[in-house]
């Protein structure tokens, strides 16, 4: 039998808005879950410098939907 997944709303995409501390800086961020407690980075305030980075659980320090 095959299980098919759930698909979301295109504007639910799981993105969310944080504050991250990763390299030695403080940055807002919005990052995407890719398992395993790690998230991406698609978009950030510091001149896009940190887009597609890897951060992990740890590095974030609070989040807002």
């Amino acid at each position: 039998m095959l299980f098919m997944r759930k698909q979301r709303p295109a504007d639910d995409v799981s993105e969310t808005w944080c504050v991250v501390q990763h390299s030695n800086k403080v940055f807002r961020a919005q990052i995407q879950h890719v398992g395993r407690g790690r998230f991406k980075v698609l978009n950030d305030n510091q001149k896009r410098s940190h887009i597609g980075q890897i951060v992990d659980a740890s590095d974030i320090i609070n989040c807002e939907k």
